[in-house]
């Protein structure tokens, strides 16, 4: 089955703090908006697959300018 690329965009970035977040989970919870916020800022194009194909639903997180504005697509291993 082929899955669609990934393309991560943020028009409106967040102005909270993320170092002072306090940590929930497996990620930190932002008091302004209620939500659990990620740092996706480590993850490779695959793990960003991986984490995005699991929890379709995720809203916010820290990322790397290098992971935004560009399709990530996962790797096909021919035979």
């Amino acid at each position: 089955m082929q899955t669609k690329p990934l393309n991560i965009n943020i028009p409106k970035p967040c102005s909270q703090n993320f170092a002072e977040m306090p940590k929930q989970g497996d990620g930190l919870y932002c008091g302004q908006c209620s939500n659990i916020v990620y740092d996706f800022s480590m993850m490779t194009d695959y793990e960003l697959l991986q984490f995005f194909k699991t929890k379709p639903d995720v809203h916010c997180g820290k990322f790397h300018n290098s992971q935004l504005n560009r399709n990530i697509e996962p790797v096909v291993i021919k035979n």
